[in-house]
């Protein structure tokens, strides 16, 4: 059984997981915070002892903090949108409008596998270890990564959305996130990219590769010589 970490966990298992997940061969840790996609996430997936879905947010510190629903919800984040990106300027004007706010508890990945292997059997710990991260949290993604601790150095990979350009007000950069990450001997695998990104013109709308990147997601993995090490 694989065990995941899913932070941002909006519309359900990722198309990446979800073949494992239907099988039964794929645990999934579940935070999802924004209440109304919570109780969707908990009803559909609620006779699946391998689907746990939590009213919780992850990050590097244990607080509260608010949570901005945007008019696109998918767009909701602990980051004030800059109205002034190319995201919520040209590509989804209307998206970057928040309509309302949620108080969040925010924890750390750290402090909630502690939890976890102290409620498990022993024999159980190290299924029980999440070993990959999926994390979506429009800007708050290296928060996620810093609040696993001691128990980053136990993922064997990663897979985070990327935004690029200050698409939310005081974001870490790619750049900092591929930093943080190489420290912790993890490489870049893949951008999910297709070479299509957000039309500056006119002139570009019918070539097969056009426009400004907005934001991805990204594969991080270990080197070769982590996986020879298990």
């Amino acid at each position: 059984m694989i065990s995941l970490i899913d932070a941002g966990a909006r519309f359900g298992p990722h198309p990446s997981w979800s073949t494992l997940f239907s099988l039964g061969l794929c645990k999934i840790h579940a935070f999802e915070p924004e209440t109304k996609e919570f109780e969707w996430l908990f009803e559909k997936f609620s006779g699946n002892r391998n689907y746990i879905a939590n009213k919780l947010a992850l990050g590097d510190v244990e607080c509260t903090l608010d949570l901005l629903i945007q008019q696109h919800e998918g767009n909701s984040s602990f980051l004030k949108p800059n109205l002034e990106a190319t995201w919520f300027k040209r590509v989804r004007p209307t998206d970057g409008k928040t309509k309302r706010q949620e108080k969040i508890q925010v924890i750390t990945a750290e402090s909630y596998i502690d939890n976890l292997l102290k409620t498990s059997n022993a024999s159980q710990n190290n299924e029980e270890i999440p070993r990959f991260l999926k994390t979506d949290t429009e800007g708050y993604d290296l928060n996620v990564m810093k609040g696993f601790g001691k128990y980053l150095d136990l993922l064997y990979g990663i897979r985070t959305e990327v935004i690029f350009g200050n698409t939310y007000h005081n974001m870490p950069s790619f750049g900092k996130i591929e930093e943080f990450l190489g420290e912790n001997n993890f490489r870049l695998a893949n951008l999910d990219y297709d070479g299509k990104g957000s039309p500056q013109d006119y002139l570009t709308a019918n070539s097969q590769r056009f426009g400004i990147l907005c934001g991805s997601e990204a594969v991080f993995i270990r080197s070769d010589e982590y996986y020879l090490s298990l």
